[in-house]
């Protein structure tokens, strides 16, 4: 364990050169990693996508997050994010720099404090969606199931959706116009009582998406798997974002025109209650830190 400060990759690391990097973040509530096994089972697949063969095991590199999590876990900053990532290692290329360099492949295990300042406003008011001409990456090009930080596209996402709202959360499509996810979070919607997601498997298979699933089978929603237009998410009575950071979010509109009321709705507000009861925290009020 190093300070974060002394924290860095050689310039002839494939991560650094061609961003080939399998990643994964965790996040903990009272200072304890959530669903560390499901992070982990994920981590192992997109190492198998990738054909990146990481040194440590997986259950190492799970040991390693929960060390940090100790560690750092009583700093007064509060709940952790931790990022695991495993790179190739050097290039061939860079072969003859990279010969003091004694391992095949890199892996790193950070954690920092999580910043409910970037969420604050959109969970008590709910995040705008713009659409972009961006498209999802075909899964002729990456695996909708590896987690990777090769991901330019999501930048220019983000930055085209920018132009038309600062605070604008862009949506993609894929070449087809079917809804898929956004940069940093699945996409559900609530229709009639269904909680619906697009197919599977053309999404990342978010944790927190599927944590979303599971509790709201017990709030009495029947959980669907269909290819989504627009018009659907805009038809719907509600709309969810999920991830790590923030669990679930409610989606307030989507290029302009209102979801729902609006506002928060009924079954995002009984999502929230029954997941802040099964981690012991009210995770809104955590979130309501600038407001």
């Amino acid at each position: 364990m190093i300070p974060v400060s002394q924290l860095a990759l050689p310039v002839f690391d494939a991560g650094v050169v061609l961003g080939a990097s399998v990643t994964e973040m965790l996040r903990t509530f009272n200072h304890r990693i959530y669903r560390l096994e499901d992070h982990l089972a994920r981590l192992a697949e997109g190492l198998r996508l990738s054909s990146i063969h990481a040194e440590q095991s997986i259950d190492e590199l799970g040991r390693q997050a929960l060390g940090l999590a100790e560690q750092n876990g009583t700093l007064p900053s509060g709940e952790l994010g931790i990022n695991i990532f495993v790179t190739p290692g050097h290039l061939a290329t860079y072969r003859r720099m990279a010969q003091a360099v004694d391992k095949s492949s890199t892996a790193i295990v950070h954690t920092f404090p999580l910043d409910c300042s970037l969420y604050a406003a959109r969970m008590h008011n709910g995040a705008r969606l713009v659409t972009v001409s961006i498209r999802q990456l075909p899964d002729a090009c990456i695996p909708p199931a590896l987690k990777c930080r090769s991901r330019m596209h999501y930048w220019l996402a983000e930055q085209e959706a920018r132009q038309t709202d600062a605070e604008a959360v862009p949506l993609l499509l894929d070449l087809a116009g079917y809804v898929r996810e956004t940069p940093t979070a699945n996409l559900l919607i609530v229709k009639d009582k269904h909680l619906i997601s697009p197919p599977a498997a053309a999404i990342l298979p978010g944790v927190s998406r599927a944590v979303a699933v599971e509790l709201g089978s017990g709030l009495g929603l029947r959980y669907l798997e269909r290819e989504l237009l627009l018009e659907d998410v805009a038809m719907a009575d509600e709309a969810i974002l999920t991830s790590t950071p923030y669990c679930a979010m409610p989606v307030a509109a989507l290029d302009g025109r209102a979801i729902g009321l609006g506002v928060p709705g009924p079954v995002y507000e009984s999502l929230m209650q029954a997941w802040s009861k099964e981690v012991g925290i009210d995770i809104p009020a955590t979130m309501d830190c600038t407001l």
